[in-house]
């Protein structure tokens, strides 16, 4: 998806540009569980449509899928997430902008 890709360019360039710990475990570690968290929401997310399949209403099927494609999104974007900001969070500056941003 367009939000993993633009996770895994943001570590390409933070690596190229020597911004990277590539020694902290906890950086894999972290994308390890983002990517576990994306992998459990699509199961979910095919549970959602069976679901979806047998309501007869239309607005709720229409809501349930609507409700899972959000849900999706929002894994993929956790990875994106994780891909940028796990390299450089030991950095105090980066922690201060992430504390901003929520």
């Amino acid at each position: 998806s367009a939000a993993a890709n633009i996770g895994t360019a943001g570590s390409s360039m933070l690596e190229t540009i020597g911004e990277v710990d590539q020694t902290n475990e906890w950086n894999y570690e972290l994308l390890r569980l983002a990517k576990m968290v994306a992998n459990e929401t699509a199961a979910l997310v095919h549970k959602a449509k069976e679901v979806a399949d047998g309501v007869e209403s239309k607005d709720a099927h229409n809501d349930i899928i609507n409700g899972s494609t959000q849900c999706a999104l929002s894994a993929s974007e956790l990875v994106a997430c994780v891909k940028v900001t796990a390299p450089t969070i030991n950095d105090p500056t980066c922690q201060d902008e992430l504390v901003v941003s929520a």
